[in-house]
């Protein structure tokens, strides 16, 4: 991961068929592969919340994976909004 000062964050809300699908477990598998720490978990209304941090370049990768997801999935939004960095992550975990 780069510097502090390098880093930006990112909050999205995917929604579409993101639930049932291993949309969690592949988005954390390509975090993990740009090395890029956060959170993704479901919600209740079938939605699927994502903070992750990052260099830019990572997190442009990453979200264009975001808006798709594995072979399953039906991504039908993507909400991204800018975020402040959390100094404390040093992982991808699904919650």
């Amino acid at each position: 991961m780069s510097a502090l000062s390098d880093l930006s964050a990112l909050r999205a809300v995917i929604s579409g068929r993101v639930q049932g699908v291993g949309y969690r477990w592949s988005v954390a598998a390509q975090a993990e592969r740009l090395r890029v720490h956060g959170w993704i978990r479901n919600h209740t209304d079938g939605s699927v919340e994502v903070f992750a941090q990052g260099s830019d370049q990572q997190l442009a990768a990453f979200r264009a994976y975001l808006a798709v997801g594995p072979t399953y999935a039906d991504v039908v939004e993507l909400r991204v909004d800018s975020a402040p960095v959390d100094p404390g992550l040093r992982s991808f975990e699904i919650c």
